[in-house]
């Protein structure tokens, strides 16, 4: 029972060196600052959105980015088009990165780095009637 014990404390400090060592090898820098261009999957059609990352600061407890979200058509699909600078939080665990913050209009925005760090997938959450939360799709591209 004690020799299986040592092998289980063996593995899992393992497993954890190995999440640290892969957590150091994501530059968030090179993986996020850039621009960003997709779209955004309204109930009133399909706009166009833009997310430009000026810069990342590590901040603790999250890094932090500083930010500009533009696109136009907003949630009734209006032509306007409005450019505001937006703070970033991100998450990272090892290569899985959550991008969080909130619209011009104040509704959240969370945003995944896929696997090829290329696009970025995730929704923009819109409350509605009696505390629902319309979800909708945003999808964005690193633009070269």
């Amino acid at each position: 029972m004690r020799h299986w014990l040592c092998a289980a404390m063996v593995g899992l400090g393992l497993l954890v060196s190995a999440s640290v060592a892969s957590q150091a090898q994501m530059d968030l820098s090179t993986a996020l600052v850039g621009t960003w261009s997709g779209q955004i999957q309204m109930a009133s059609g399909t706009y166009p959105r833009t997310l430009i990352i000026r810069s990342i600061q590590s901040a603790t407890p999250r890094p932090v980015a500083r930010a500009e979200y533009s696109g136009e058509g907003n949630g009734y699909g209006g032509p306007t088009s409005t450019r505001a600078a937006v703070e970033v939080t991100i998450e990272a665990f090892g290569n899985d990165v959550i991008l969080r913050f909130r619209a011009p209009e104040s509704y959240p925005i969370t945003l995944s780095l896929y696997k090829d760090r290329r696009h970025l997938f995730g929704a923009m959450n819109i409350s509605v009637d009696r505390g629902a939360w319309a979800i909708n799709p945003v999808r964005l591209t690193k633009v070269e």
